[in-house]
């Protein structure tokens, strides 16, 4: 047992002596020993360094981190815009934190560091020719879609994976359908027929099963993999000499217009029924334009032209808000016109979250606001038993006074409109009293939720109980 005290140490030695200790030692079970205090004397500064306002006391070299050869504390290097001829100066020593800027991997692992004409350890930040092969590297067959290191997630991550392994079997499979087969006069099918036999049959099959994977996928990776692999098959062609079958698939030009068709219905519809980004669709769209397509394909890539759901246009015409389909923005005039495949998309996806019959119900309203009251009352009694109470007032003023509040009106606008300001609408004229009442009591008829709200019965009995020309918007302050 050991005890401390501040000025001694008392050791407790065991009762069990050891012959081979000193007798001294084991006649006595407690021993004094005393501590000499090594008491360091702080060296006097001088007269120059009290003077100083900072005194460097004590100093340790900094550990080095894993860093780019360009940023290397050991050892410098020269920067050049491109030189892959070989080292510039001392660019090709590194240290053992030192990484490829290209490779992203150690220095001593870079398999092109020294190279002639590749020169990795020439490679900084500040060129854009190492910059674009640090990008080729890192997105792979993902650069062609003009994509950012910043916009690589694992949804692309996989899509690229998926696409490059694909490549190796597609490339083995065109390799041997190019090679072709000889036909011999053994043969059964044209016993006097010699030649080579090119078939694409395999080649079909192959780019089929992974459009079939593809379409498993989520939306961006199957975009990816479905427009990666038409870039890949769509360069294919058709070598001279024997097509045996008669099938479209067994002739690349065929083969290749058939699976360009699937490819573009396929992924129009991710663009549509999909929740895409709008500048991801656009990356797909300009990637699809530098597509090598076949003659025979014709407008197929033209298919591709579809708006995102948040475009400015189509937007405020499925909001009713644009009854013409056309803009005008300065000098230019945007025209909304698509193809009868992506306007039946729409109408699938809006039936789907059941908005068609939220935007049906405000058709008498846009046509209010354009003046026409005549063909809103027509109107509102297909939308009349889904009223709520408040909307039931906004039409009740509107038809009374001839007044619109100036507001975007949407299926999630609250239609009590609290301070919204008020305005003529232009070409409209109220509805005479016995017209105004007859709609009032129609909607009551059919609407339970009118039906039952007080304030909508209030409203009706000041409209019949006051003379003509006395509105309720003059009485107080309407919703």
């Amino acid at each position: 047992m050991i005890s401390f005290n501040m000025d001694e140490v008392i050791i407790i030695l065991s009762e069990d002596e050891d012959p081979c200790c000193d007798t001294a030692l084991n006649d006595s079970s407690v021993l004094f020993v005393e501590v000499k205090e090594n008491v360091v004397q702080d060296r006097p500064l001088s007269a120059q360094a009290l003077e100083e306002d900072l005194v460097v006391t004590f100093s340790k070299r900094a550990e080095v981190l894993p860093h780019a050869r360009y940023d290397c504390p050991l050892y410098p290097f020269t920067r050049a815009e491109y030189v892959k001829s070989g080292p510039i100066d001392s660019n090709h020593q590194f240290c053992e934190q030192c990484f490829c800027y290209v490779c992203d991997k150690l220095a001593s692992l870079c398999p092109l560091w020294c190279v002639n004409k590749e020169c990795h350890c020439n490679s900084h930040q500040r060129s854009g020719t190492w910059s674009r092969l640090r990008n080729s590297a890192d997105l792979g067959h993902l650069l062609a879609f003009d994509f950012s290191l910043s916009d690589v997630d694992s949804k692309l991550q996989l899509a690229e994976r998926l696409l490059g392994s694909f490549r190796k079997e597609l490339q083995v499979e065109f390799s041997c359908f190019v090679r072709g087969k000889m036909l011999s006069d053994n043969n059964s099918l044209r016993p006097h027929m010699n030649g080579l036999v090119h078939d694409y049959t395999p080649v079909y099959g192959c780019v089929t099963s992974f459009l079939n994977k593809a379409e498993r996928q989520e939306g961006k990776v199957a975009a990816i993999m479905s427009l990666g692999a038409a870039k890949d098959f769509s360069s294919h062609y058709q070598p001279s000499g024997i097509v045996l079958s008669k099938c479209p698939k067994a002739n690349a030009m065929e083969a290749i217009r058939i699976l360009l068709q699937r490819v573009m219905v396929s992924v129009q519809r991710l663009m549509v029924m999909s929740d895409l980004p709008s500048d991801f669709i656009h990356k797909l769209q300009r990637f699809a334009l530098c597509l090598n397509m076949p003659v025979t394909v014709g407008n197929t890539r033209n298919s591709l032209c579809v708006r995102p759901w948040d475009d400015v246009l189509l937007v405020s015409v499925l909001k009713g808000q644009n009854v013409t389909g056309i803009r005008k923005q300065r000098s230019k005039k945007d025209i909304l016109a698509e193809p009868i495949s992506v306007v039946l998309m729409r109408s699938e996806l809006l039936q789907s979250q059941c908005r068609f019959k939220a935007m049906r119900d405000l058709v008498a309203l846009f046509m209010c606001m354009e003046g026409d009251f005549s063909l809103a009352l027509s109107e509102v009694s297909i939308a009349a038993p889904r009223f709520s109470p408040a909307l039931f007032r906004l039409y009740l003023r509107i038809f009374e006074t001839a007044t619109a509040p100036r507001v975007h009106i949407s299926p999630q606008t609250p239609f009590d409109l609290p301070g919204a300001e008020w305005g003529p609408i232009q070409g409209a004229v109220p509805l005479r009293r016995g017209e105004l009442v007859k709609f009032a009591l129609r909607v009551q008829r059919c609407c339970a939720a009118v039906n039952a709200d007080a304030q909508c019965w209030s409203d009706l009995l000041t409209i019949v109980n006051n003379p003509p020309g006395f509105t309720i918007g003059s009485a107080r302050t309407r919703p």
